[in-house]
């Protein structure tokens, strides 16, 4: 395992099932009380992104750039928490596929 690799699973530790892209049950994600048809659209148009200054909150990264919906689960004594994270391309690239970027 490479560096970058290292540094995700650090910063992912407590966090399970990671996926990319835009969830219907997140706030942050601007997806909550929108009509099915709106839902369509949004799923049918994908996570375009948006360009931060703001460090990857999957690998820590503070290099400007695209930055994507991501989202996992936290365990607590209550249950499960959904959580959001905004992620480089890098990690997208890294927890759909598990291509390292080949130099950091």
């Amino acid at each position: 395992m490479g560096a970058f690799a290292n540094r995700v699973t650090k910063y992912l530790e407590g966090i399970d099932h990671v996926n990319v892209g835009i969830c219907a049950e997140c706030a942050d994600c601007d997806t909550v009380d929108k009509s099915e048809e709106e839902m369509e659209e949004i799923y049918a148009t994908g996570d375009e992104g948006f360009f931060s200054w703001h460090p990857c909150e999957c690998c820590g990264s503070t290099l400007g750039g695209q930055r994507y919906a991501a989202h996992g689960f936290i365990h607590t004594p209550t249950g499960d928490q959904l959580i959001h994270l905004d992620v480089c391309e890098d990690c997208v690239m890294f927890i759909e596929y598990g291509d390292e970027p080949e130099s950091r």
